[in-house]
């Protein structure tokens, strides 16, 4: 008997790939082919030897008594030229290139000729590169093909991402009615407001309203009627086409409108009593809007804490802006002024989170930047500071009416995506005159104005003595009660601040202070330092609930940093008074922030 010798596997291997080489270099050169493969317009000269060994498809084909067994052409319909060549390279050469783009058309083609194991790695590729904008199609493709495990993971990151996907995915408007009622009737949809899915609901129905119309009755049974708002519905149906046109709708939104806000306890008939999906729930959001790097960004991304994940948001609606405020009240979003292409901009933007949309409210009455904004309540802003630019200082009654020197570098590098350290202010956008009275001047702004959500106006309401760039104001001691902030001391002394000196009250009359520590200053007097010891004086006798707090920042006076923390009273009539009276900070700062901690 003969004896073989058996060889070290990585000479076989060589050898593999020296046979693989030179078949695939035979069917570029189209040497000892005997089969055409037809795809499209496209002709593909192949081996069947090759193509059985690699593919049960061919391999039927190749060995049955038809038509084929004896054809050197065969029509491969439903299957691109693209797809084919790369199973082509698979079956002789064991390599697969696929791409997000591309991987769908090549699992087809694999599993159409029957290449199982080109079929694995397509559906692996698939799983590990899902997102929003895909998920939807690669579902409805893992569910024509019964890949319940791939099914499962879009339909679950499509859940879980519903409000990204219908901002960055053009794939819903293209689904089955099977489909959009599994999304819509989940509990775990991730919206941020029932609104989201009305709005899905109508967009799929008007893509093909024809045809679609006759599923919205339906749709809106998955729908939270109740927790959308009275008043969109009531315009709903008076101006949506779709809901005019179909009675059902109609009479499904009358029906609600009329049985709930008249109280009718006969209402089961006619919407469901599901509770609110948990994602439309309230929850804490931390958001992070503009921004530089290469250049000014103006995208916006909001980062869920209990779900710990980041989403995309729409971006502003302006491009380049920088040196902006931002601030939330009553769950909506403002941006206001800034700079943008070196010009100052008195725009004034809202973000609604509930609608994830931008509208523009009305402008500040004066173009401002490098402010400060804090609110008050859910009703009021407060715009402190910041710089402005007038025709003729002499006539601005509200300015500093100071040229602020060498503004010629900071913003036109931020508007070139640079940062800059610099204390000064940029170039901006200036048509000089001949006549000099003429030239525009910028100006530390000194006067405080508000704005008024609810009405959507802008009012002056007070003046800084010392007006501030890049300051960060708090307020503190908020009282809804009015309460009494005077407290009595040991020695009989109410310390209580006056409307023209306000000082916090939260030290006692005496409190030792070291040398390098918190010193205090008052234009009028009333408090001092006596060896090493803060006084109040005693005079202060006003009662105050509610107090502005600004600190950081710069001035004329100190370019680089203040140390001044200045303080307003905020009357009754949401009015500002600056009090004469400061406290020091050890040290100049500029860039800072601060928060208020209310002991109940």
């Amino acid at each position: 008997m003969m004896e073989f010798e058996t060889l070290p596997k990585n000479i076989i291997s060589e050898q593999l790939v020296q046979t693989s080489k030179s078949l695939q270099s035979f069917r570029d050169k189209s040497l000892f082919t005997d089969v055409i493969l037809c795809a499209g317009d496209e002709e593909l000269p192949c081996h069947k030897a090759v193509l059985a060994a690699s593919s049960a498809y061919f391999l039927a084909m190749f060995s049955s008594p038809y038509r084929e067994q004896q054809t050197s052409r065969v029509k491969l319909d439903y299957i691109s030229p693209w797809a084919l060549r790369r199973l082509l390279d698979f079956a002789y050469l064991g390599c697969l290139e696929i791409t997000e783009t591309t991987v769908q058309d090549v699992f087809l083609a694999a599993s159409l000729l029957d290449y199982p194991i080109a079929v694995k790695y397509c559906v692996d590729f698939m799983k590990n590169h899902l997102d929003v904008t895909n998920c939807l199609g690669i579902e409805a493709l893992a569910e024509m093909h019964n890949l319940t495990d791939l099914a499962q993971s879009s339909h679950k990151l499509a859940v879980e991402n519903f409000s990204s996907l219908l901002m960055e995915s053009n794939e819903w408007t293209n689904l089955p009615i099977s489909t959009v009622i599994s999304y819509v009737s989940s509990d775990n949809l991730d919206v941020p407001s029932e609104q989201f899915v009305w709005d899905a609901c109508i967009n799929w129905v008007d893509q093909f309203s024809e045809t679609r119309i006759a599923y919205l009755p339906q749709l809106l049974s998955h729908i939270r009627l109740k927790y959308l708002e009275k008043e969109m519905l009531e315009i709903q149906l008076q101006e949506n086409p779709l809901i005019i046109e179909c009675r059902s709708a109609q009479n499904i939104i009358k029906h609600f409108l009329h049985n709930v806000y008249n109280k009718d306890d006969n209402t089961s008939m006619f919407i469901n009593n599901l509770p609110p999906r948990p994602a439309t729930l309230k929850r804490p959001t931390l958001v992070v809007l503009g921004g530089l790097n290469t250049c000014i960004l103006n995208c916006m991304q909001s980062f869920s804490p209990s779900r710990t994940v980041w989403q995309t948001c729409p971006s502003m609606p302006v491009d380049s802006l920088a040196w902006f405020s931002v601030i939330v009240v009553a769950n909506t979003l403002f941006v206001i002024g800034g700079i943008k292409a070196g010009a100052l901009m008195d725009t004034v933007y809202a973000y609604s989170p509930t609608r994830s949309t931008w509208s523009q409210r009305k402008c500040m009455p004066q173009a401002r930047a490098r402010h400060s904004t804090v609110s008050v309540g859910s009703r009021y802003i407060f715009v402190f500071g910041g710089v402005t630019m007038s025709v003729n200082s002499s006539h601005n009654q509200h300015s500093s009416n100071r040229v602020i020197p060498n503004h010629s570098r900071e913003i036109s590098s931020l508007s070139n995506g640079r940062n800059h350290n610099s204390s000064q202010l940029s170039v901006f956008n200036l048509n000089l005159s001949a006549n000099d009275s003429d030239i525009p001047t910028i100006n530390f702004e000194k006067s405080i104005i508000r704005y008024d959500i609810c009405n959507d106006t802008w009012l002056n309401v007070g003046e800084t003595d010392n007006p501030r760039l890049e300051s960060h104001v708090v307020l503190v001691s908020e009282s809804n009660d009015n309460t009494n902030f005077s407290r009595q001391s040991s020695d009989g002394f109410h310390e209580m601040d006056s409307e023209q000196n306000s000082l916090p009250s939260d030290l006692p009359d005496t409190t030792s202070v070291s040398e390098n520590n918190i010193t205090t200053n008052n234009s009028n007097g009333d408090t001092n330092l006596i060896n090493k010891t803060r006084r109040r004086n005693n005079s202060m006798n006003v009662n105050l609930d509610r107090v502005f707090v600004e600190i950081g920042g710069i001035t004329e006076s100190q370019p680089q940093g203040t140390d001044q923390v200045a303080f307003y009273r905020l009357r009754p009539d949401y009015t500002v008074v600056c009090a004469a009276d400061y406290i020091k900070l050890p040290q100049q700062v500029r860039y800072v922030n601060c928060c208020v901690h209310q002991v109940s």
